[in-house]
């Protein structure tokens, strides 16, 4: 005869404790970091399940990166297998070198992939040829992508969790984005899409070296984030914020922003002849990121439109 008894008390709790203890496990928990001025208060965040480490975007310098591999140690013990880039702006992947060093699989958009290079050789002449702030020896080098994907990549962790990869393709803050739903936090992280209580920067996309923003095109991928199943958002800076309330607050700053360069433009006759002097183009990006700041006097962060609202004014100020 087999075998059988009803369960005692005992054994139904310990049975409600291990399947109690087993949903713990797989769990995981998702943390943000941010870095200081010099990285431009940039966030990166990482999800740990238990077993191993997602990062998401790689920091500006390689010792930035080293303070976001530090905060990572003094949460979890788990490997860091993954990094994954949002797009194409080197405080998203010029620290990729230090998480290589670890075994780390570097992930993004066959599209940032291919952007990568012009990016990196644009950027790193700004900063060691035109600003002088990083010495050529120590700015990093460019860090090969390993696996790229298009239009989604779904993750599986080793606990068994998922992190989808979602491409929105097309010029926006950017030339390509990838954004990331953590789908068991019910989270989104959109990069530099969205900027919560932030100015954004508005340099835009590079094509053929040569910035190109395209203000009604972000909007545009800006609405696209209504399609994805999320609550909570975070972007390259600011705060977490509700997704709906989010896009709708970053499409007015957009649409403000637009208003005030063309009303700018139009004031100033003489703007595009006084744009072709270094030292009177100087004076008008700053009294267009004073009217910015005026518009929005509880945003923070004013210097991030101070050093990228040129490309804007130059590109609207080109006689047709």
């Amino acid at each position: 005869m087999p075998f059988s008894k009803r369960p005692t008390r005992r054994s139904a709790f310990l049975l409600v404790l291990t399947f109690a203890w087993s949903l713990q496990t797989i769990a995981g928990e998702l943390y943000t970091f941010t870095s200081g001025e010099n990285g431009f208060k940039t966030h990166s965040v990482f999800y740990d399940d238990g077993e191993e480490v997602i990062v998401v975007d790689a920091q500006f310098l390689p010792s930035i990166a080293d303070q976001l591999i530090d905060t990572i140690r003094d949460k979890t013990d788990s490997p860091i297998t993954k990094v994954i880039v949002t797009h194409p702006n080197p405080d998203k992947f010029n620290g990729l070198g230090r998480f290589k060093e670890l075994g780390a699989e570097i992930i993004s958009s066959e599209a940032t992939a291919d952007d990568l290079p012009m990016v990196h050789a644009y950027k790193r002449n700004f900063w060691v040829n035109v600003a002088g702030a990083i010495k050529a020896e120590d700015y990093p080098e460019l860090t090969k992508i390993d696996v790229t994907y298009s239009n989604k990549k779904v993750l599986t962790t080793k606990t068994g969790e998922h992190i989808t990869l979602i491409q929105l393709p097309g010029d926006a803050m950017s030339s390509d984005h990838t954004v990331v739903l953590f789908n068991d936090k019910d989270a989104l992280f959109v990069g530099d899409l969205i900027h919560n209580g932030t100015h954004a920067w508005l340099e835009g996309p590079l094509h053929n070296g040569v910035p190109q923003p395209n203000i009604s095109a972000w909007i545009k991928t800006l609405e696209r984030l209504g399609d994805i199943d999320a609550h909570k958002v975070l972007g390259g800076r600011g705060d977490w914020g509700d997704l709906d309330n989010s896009v709708e607050e970053q499409i007015v700053y957009l649409q403000r922003v637009d208003d005030i360069i063309d009303e700018y433009i139009q004031s100033n006759e003489k703007l595009t002849t006084e744009l072709a002097s270094t030292e009177a183009a100087q004076k008008h990006y700053s009294l267009v990121t004073d009217q910015i700041g005026d518009a929005f006097p509880a945003y923070k962060m004013p210097a991030m439109v101070q050093y990228s609202v040129y490309a804007l004014l130059n590109q609207r100020a080109k006689p047709d």
